[in-house]
């Protein structure tokens, strides 16, 4: 089968990019054709990618980039639109080599050039009549250009990720209109949640035709990468295999900075996490994207008294975002008993 994944960013970091690579993933492990779009610069760092393509400046001609062997019987061909250096985004990141703008403050004739920047490039590569289905992602802007381009009439899944509505699209009629013209051409809606689904169908007025074609289907966990372990030496094993890997020099590049590309690892990460003692310490493990949305203060702020009723607790953050500076001076300002920083 021939299936058309349509996703406008990355393949790392963010919740919806891991979704996307995994499915891709899984796909050719199921024997299924993939043509993926998006712009991930790094194909090399995924295995199941055959395959990468670039666009020129008008999203008309295609030159191979990228090539390698593959494990898996289906096949997945990377292919990344010319977006002539702008990014629209939900939550607002820095991104080397783009122009990044919340779709908030753009501009209708900048969001209108980008659904057309990449409209063109699905039209210039596809086949509708090869394709068996056309899954996409977030209620804008991905599904719209779907729904302009030639794969309009094909099969459509269209899978919500959170950030989409509740960054964007709750905050802009405009917006809001862009999400209804990509629900009307999607032939199913798909959630992670149960929650997140009441909460999307709540906010378009529970209608009865939206409902009837919502469904939720878990995002599941990867077994061979969660996985229990038997007792302390396992677990020391795994650990020290992490530290080995992070030393590694291609991974260490420094502190992230706004400047710099968000997935960087810190430079001290390695003595960092030497400091731990994974065997007695009480662990509590944040894994995701700095926003205040996550609650990321609030597990700071609980820290004092959680840490005041067990000294052998650690807690430990991992991701990226814009708001690590502000966490970092929350943490900071704990420490120090001084809450001044704060109030700037």
């Amino acid at each position: 089968m021939e299936i058309v994944m349509v996703h406008g960013y990355f393949l790392r970091g963010t919740g919806s990019n891991l979704f996307v690579a995994n499915t891709c993933r899984e796909l050719c492990k199921l024997g299924h054709q993939v043509k993926l779009f998006c712009q991930e610069e790094k194909p090399q760092l995924f295995d199941f990618i055959e395959t990468a393509w670039d666009f020129d400046r008008h999203n008309h001609n295609i030159t191979i980039v990228y090539q390698q062997a593959t494990p898996y019987p289906g096949k997945c061909q990377l292919y990344r639109p010319n977006l002539n250096g702008f990014l629209p985004v939900y939550v607002y990141d820095n991104y080397p080599g783009y122009v990044v703008k919340t779709y908030s403050d753009c501009t209708p004739a900048e969001i209108e050039a980008y659904i057309e920047d990449n409209r063109r490039a699905l039209d210039a590569v596809v086949d509708p009549g090869r394709t068996a289905l056309v899954l996409s992602n977030h209620s804008i802007m991905q599904p719209v250009y779907v729904a302009r381009s030639r794969l309009g009439h094909c099969r459509h899944v269209m899978t919500v990720h959170g950030s989409c509505l509740n960054f964007s699209v709750r905050h802009s009629l405009l917006l809001k209109e862009y999400a209804r013209e990509a629900l009307a051409n999607a032939e199913w809606v798909v959630f992670i949640s149960q929650y997140s689904r009441l909460e999307f169908l709540a906010f378009f007025d529970n209608d009865p035709s939206l409902y009837a074609k919502s469904l939720v289907i878990p995002g599941g966990v990867d077994l061979k990468n969660f996985i229990s372990l038997n007792g302390s030496s396992e677990k020391q094993a795994e650990i020290d295999g992490l530290l080995a890997r992070l030393a590694a020099p291609p991974l260490i590049a420094g502190q992230p900075s706004a400047a710099t590309a968000l997935w960087q690892t810190d430079e001290d990460v390695v003595r960092k996490l030497g400091r731990i003692d994974f065997t007695d310490e009480k662990i509590i493990l944040y894994y995701g994207k700095y926003l205040w949305t996550k609650g990321v203060q609030l597990l700071i702020a609980a820290a004092p008294l959680m840490l005041m009723k067990n000294h052998r607790l650690r807690i430990i953050l991992v991701g990226f975002g814009s708001s690590r500076d502000y966490f970092e001076t929350l943490i900071k300002a704990l420490d120090q008993g001084d809450l001044a920083p704060l109030s700037h």
